[in-house]
């Protein structure tokens, strides 16, 4: 919305469709998230929002989906497969 690359309609139904996915919450993510991930976002100068997802692909063995090239970069030089 902010880049006017979508609008509230297609907002609203892409949150629709993500709420169908099987997602749950990383309960290992808040004891991390002052360690590891501030780490991972100092290392390959990311947002501490892009350093938790690549943080935890590899922790999970699953790899990382993003259309972020700075994030796909970070995570082909940290080994971390991609979608």
């Amino acid at each position: 919305m902010r880049r006017k690359r979508m609008d509230v309609a297609l907002l609203t139904t892409t949150l629709g469709d993500l709420s169908e996915l099987p997602i749950l919450p990383d309960s290992e993510t808040p004891a991390r998230g002052w360690t590891t991930v501030a780490d991972v976002a100092s290392r390959f100068a990311l947002t501490a929002y892009d350093a938790a997802y690549l943080e935890l692909a590899p922790g999970k063995r699953i790899p990382l989906a993003t259309l972020d090239s700075r994030l796909a970069d970070s995570a082909r030089a940290a080994g971390v497969d991609l979608i």
